[in-house]
């Protein structure tokens, strides 16, 4: 798995539309958020599995070299989880938290 963190004023993640059997890896996905909401204060969800970009990087490496990615939007402004503006150690707190998820997530592959 690879993630692009970036930081926005949404807040979603974007996962892959890739063409075919996406089946697994959409699996795999909605596995990650529902533990990601489960362990941090993320709640925004994802950007939605209309939106495509093979220029992107999830879709891109999922396509060219089959690779489950995705862009992990932080919103810079507003954390709906918490209902305030982001500090610090809002982002200390996710950085930790990940950890939970990734233990949590690759645990059920």
């Amino acid at each position: 798995m690879a993630i692009d963190f970036h930081n926005d004023a949404e807040g979603n993640s974007q996962f892959a539309s890739p063409d075919g059997n996406s089946k697994e890896y959409l699996g795999h996905m909605a596995r990650f958020e529902e533990i990601l909401k489960e362990h941090t204060w993320f709640t925004e969800g994802s950007k939605g599995r209309e939106f495509r970009n093979p220029g992107t990087f999830g879709d891109g490496l999922l396509e060219r070299f089959g690779i489950e990615a995705f862009i992990f939007e932080l919103n810079a402004d507003w954390i709906a989880g918490r209902n305030k503006v982001p500090d610090s150690g809002d982002w200390l707190a996710m950085g930790s938290d990940l950890l939970k998820v990734f233990m949590r997530y690759f645990e059920g592959l």
